[in-house]
């Protein structure tokens, strides 16, 4: 059985469901940006949706903004596929651990990455990054440090555009 500090030092992961406390699976975020596993998601959309009826809409859980669906009212089961995947998180989970440069990969070179593109969602290192920004179509690429990366506040510019209005200042998790 775990202790609270190592629960609450599990939630700090952004790579971490506040559902489950697991590893993100199948990653999806709400309007609100807040992200949840798929499944973690179905669950709790079922529960609440059981509470009354009919039912249009639920709660995210993190921040209470009502979000309605656009699946069908009659299987609340199916409304967590209409969510976008969190692809970004979803990376940030499959590749954890030592990152490497991914345009150095597909020349067979293996060099450590330090830094991730944004808009390409791609790990570079230090002289692929520098090439990177110097081609036209990529100038207005925005690029990051790893170190960035593993910061929550990084994620709401990551693949969302607005983020939470209740969290968008605070040093929150997930989204």
């Amino acid at each position: 059985m775990e202790t609270q500090q190592a629960v609450a030092v599990k939630v700090k992961d952004i790579t971490v469901c506040s559902i489950c406390i697991e590893k993100f699976k199948t990653p999806r975020y709400l309007p609100c940006k807040h992200s949840f596993c798929h499944d973690c998601l179905c669950s709790y959309i079922v529960s609440q949706c059981k509470s009354t009826e009919p039912r249009l809409g639920f709660h995210c859980p993190l921040c209470r903004q009502y979000t309605v669906s656009d699946g069908e009212t009659e299987k609340p089961e199916k409304w967590a596929e209409y969510f976008p995947v969190n692809s970004v998180l979803e990376k940030m989970v499959y590749q954890s651990g030592n990152k490497y440069c991914e345009l150095c990969l597909k020349e067979n070179e293996k060099e450590p990455a330090s830094n991730y593109c944004l808009t390409c969602k791609e790990y570079m290192c230090a002289l692929c990054t520098k090439f990177h920004m110097k081609f036209l179509a990529m100038k207005d690429h925005k690029t990051v440090s790893l170190s960035e990366t593993e910061s929550v506040q990084i994620l709401s510019t990551l693949e969302v555009e607005n983020p939470c209005p209740v969290h968008c200042n605070e040093e929150t998790i997930l989204r």
